[in-house]
């Protein structure tokens, strides 16, 4: 009765990929470890592959297919259970390299941005102590490679908009490329001056002379419209304003509402 009874805890762990094109992928070697055992198994033509019959308990999960990167996962196995486990085996593409000062010293904590051509949106990584960095998981495709591709200079990154090798402006900018197969490029990539931060102050006057007090002053940085205002301050009862956190080198656009 003992036996029947360990026998009816057991569970499966069942590995299901997260699909692209109704197409699964076949091959991907799996290894489940836990309860101080290793199980393996390869996915069949639908991309899926099962383990049956393990007692409860914590597994890990890894998976890996030449080319791809390998995905690691961890999974609480309950008695009498089926833990379903999705994946997406994702080819390696992969741009490395070091972000540099004029002056050729590696540039650490850099934030270095990737963004397709015909989209704004991205992924960022910091440079490390050494100025080296990796960006992952790109689909076929041109992209643009630099610093502050998505936002206006900040406090922590003031610099201009910056495309590899060397521009700021995006018709000048080289654009990188993956094909369909696994990758890795590698670039280095030279940063601009810093640009310093400058208050901006001044007074708001209505067309009589007064003060306009409670006025409120935006600032946009055209660029990035869709952003919206990076700085905005509200003129006193002198109609006085300070804007903080302006950059020399940027371009501004103003705008100024009166109550």
């Amino acid at each position: 009765m003992h036996a029947v009874g360990a026998a009816a805890a057991i569970g499966d762990i069942r590995i299901v990929q997260l699909l692209r094109n109704s197409v699964g992928t076949s091959g991907v070697r799996i290894a489940v470890e836990g309860n101080g055992k290793q199980y393996t198994a390869v996915t069949n033509d639908a991309g899926q592959a099962t383990i049956s019959s393990l007692p409860p308990g914590g597994y890990k999960v890894h998976a890996e297919l030449d080319s791809h990167f390998p995905i690691d996962r961890t999974v609480q196995l309950h008695a009498k259970g089926c833990v379903e486990v999705p994946i997406f085996m994702a080819l390696d593409r992969r741009i490395q390299g070091r972000v540099l000062t004029k002056d050729g010293l590696p540039a650490a904590n850099v934030a270095v941005d990737v963004r397709p051509i015909k989209d704004f949106t991205g992924d960022s990584v910091k440079a490390d102590a050494d100025g080296r960095y990796e960006l992952r998981h790109f689909e076929s495709g041109g992209y643009y490679l630099g610093i502050n591709l998505r936002q206006s200079p900040t406090r922590e990154m003031p610099y201009t908009r910056w495309f590899y090798p060397g521009t700021d402006d995006p018709a000048r900018a080289a654009v990188i490329y993956f094909s369909d197969e696994a990758e890795i490029q590698h670039f280095d990539l030279m940063l601009p001056d810093r640009q310093n931060e400058r208050p901006v102050e001044g007074t708001v006057l209505w067309p009589d002379g007064r003060p306009a007090a409670g006025a409120l002053l935006l600032v946009m940085d055209p660029r990035w419209l869709w952003q919206g205002f990076v700085a905005r301050a509200t003129a006193d009862v002198q109609g006085h304003f300070v804007l903080p956190g302006l950059f020399d080198g940027t371009p501004y656009r103003f705008a100024r509402y009166l109550y």
